[in-house]
């Protein structure tokens, strides 16, 4: 059982506090010393208070926990304890450590360990230390640091240190290989290393990695069903490696979600860490144009109540009505299929001619059901080839019946389609520059001086155009964008080490024109 003299309970203003606790020697806290030159009463060398490594750690922690904490903050010298050979009692060297019930803790002792006989004893005492602020600060999180002489120094003692950190079961931080990283040290009158301002803010890193109330949470890795998809088709996006909920950048938190084409990333969503977005996968619309396309994903059936149909078709405009019998307030959702693949979804929330709705169905609100959907110029049907025009109401697989018996579904629109007309192939490899007879824009042939892959496209001036690459992952490796000329643009890009031969895709974007290559990559 549990006595009550053991146990701590807090004040209510201390539940309101963070405690965090600095014990060390110089370069935690120094008093000011003429004999090494040292005028101020913080960490050594740092330039002000606030660049030491115990104020940078204690300001960092204070922006965190602001909003539901204060931050009660203690620094300590360590140099009577380390010193003295008569450490029984720690009572009487770390009085305000009783039953402080701090949640941070950080300890940066040895720094005045010489021999190897001052090193045993350094090591059973520093042992009780940590055991004594267990018993006083039960929750605490206790970081041990090694100390900042570099191991050609203090190999031992950093060694040792190290021991002590694992078998006591503490954050163990090794600060000792600074010195080698970066310059950030200052020598003083005696010949002592210290760290400065830089050196001081590795330090504060190193240690906020161990302590951080709100860690990072793991990036989640993702996976595709399908790169290359139908217009309007959707795919499987699934995210794994996240132990709580996914949140995915166009706001969904599902796992696995179904997208159209675009860049998705996602985030681990949890109350403990902090989400990092994942690198961005790409969905792309194929462009294959003569074949028919499923969509691949079940759809439920429309409710017998949910009436609607074509009115009007051409290559101008589509219209006609979607309502539901049971809520003739509420507008529906109309998706338009050409072939059938998705071009559009709109809304039955229009005036419709003469209010026949409202007769036909007897509410006045049926009138206010129509839609209209304007087809674009520039789109990848409009190319001289015979096209069958439904509708579905959205989200279901339940096809409109058409409200005149006789209307043609059918259009055929020349001539202002962007030519999407298959897959385009171009091998890449130790050979002579080949241009693309299938295409009059987007050349694409390899550059065996250089080792890069060279890409030409024509583009109107003004106008700017995008080129991607991208693995049969999805996975970008490579983007850039250009303003056109009225010329050919040029982009040159390098397959990284780390890529393996297998198939890619490049991609040319802009609002004259979309092609694309595939290319099969061989180192």
């Amino acid at each position: 059982y549990l006595s009550s003299q053991n146990l701590i309970t807090p004040t209510p203003l201390e539940a309101c506090k963070k405690k965090i606790v600095f014990l060390g020697t110089e370069i935690t806290k120094a008093n000011p010393d003429s004999t090494t030159g040292w005028k101020n009463n913080w960490g050594q060398a740092a330039s002000t208070l606030e660049n030491d490594y115990a104020h940078l750690v204690s300001n960092k922690l204070r922006k965190v926990v602001h909003s539901n904490y204060d931050l009660d903050q203690l620094y300590l010298n360590s140099e009577a304890w380390e010193k003295s050979t008569n450490t029984q009692v720690l009572e009487t060297f770390f009085p305000d450590l009783i039953d402080r019930n701090a949640d941070y803790i950080i300890l940066q002792l040895g720094d005045k360990i010489i021999n190897d006989n001052e090193l045993a004893a350094f090591k059973t005492k520093y042992i009780a230390l940590i055991n004594w602020l267990k018993n006083n600060n039960i929750s605490a999180k206790i970081v041990v640091l090694t100390s900042f002489y570099p191991n050609n120094k203090a190999s031992k003692l950093n060694q040792t240190i190290s021991e002590i950190a694992s078998t006591s079961s503490v954050y163990g931080v090794d600060i000792s290989n600074l010195q080698l990283i970066k310059i950030n040290t200052q020598t003083l009158n005696n010949s002592q290393v210290v760290p400065s301002d830089s050196g001081m803010k590795l330090i504060a890193d190193l240690i906020w990695e161990k302590i951080d109330p709100y860690p990072n949470c793991p990036i989640p890795k993702l996976s595709v069903s399908k790169t290359f998809i139908c217009k309007g088709a959707t795919t499987t996006l699934t995210a794994t490696g996240c132990s709580g909920n996914i949140l995915w950048t166009n706001g969904k938190e599902a796992n696995p979600i179904y997208v159209e084409k675009g860049e998705y990333s996602a985030q681990c969503s949890q109350s403990t860490c902090k989400g990092i977005n994942s690198p961005k996968i790409s969905v792309f619309e194929s462009q294959d144009c003569g074949a028919t396309c499923d969509e691949g994903i079940a759809k439920p059936n429309a409710p017998s109540s949910y009436k609607g149909g074509i009115d009007i078709n051409n290559c101008n405009i589509i219209e006609g009505w979607a309502l539901n019998e049971s809520g003739f307030g509420e507008a529906s959702t109309v998706d338009i299929y050409i072939d059938n693949k998705k071009i559009a979804s709109t809304i039955a929330n229009l005036k419709y001619k003469d209010n026949g709705l409202g007769k036909a169905f007897f509410n006045d609100e049926a009138n206010n059901r129509g839609f209209r959907y304007v087809l674009p110029d520039s789109v990848w049907y409009k190319d001289g080839t015979t096209r069958t025009v439904t509708a579905k109401f959205g989200g279901t697989s339940t096809f409109m019946f058409n409200f005149q018996p006789n209307q043609n579904n059918t259009i055929n629109c020349p001539g202002k389609g962007l030519g999407y007309c298959g897959e385009k192939i171009i091998i890449i490899d130790s050979i002579p520059p080949i241009s693309n007879r299938f295409s009059k824009s987007l050349i694409v042939y390899p550059n065996p001086t250089r080792g890069w892959v060279t890409v030409k496209v024509w583009e109107k001036k003004n106008e700017k155009g995008t080129l991607s690459v991208v693995d049969s992952n999805g996975r970008l490796i490579f983007e850039k964008t250009k303003d056109g000329k009225n010329d050919d643009l040029t982009f040159e890009f390098n397959f990284p080490k780390r890529y393996t031969a297998g198939t890619y895709f490049v991609k040319y974007n802009s609002s004259t024109q979309n092609d694309m290559k595939k290319i099969i990559f061989k180192r």
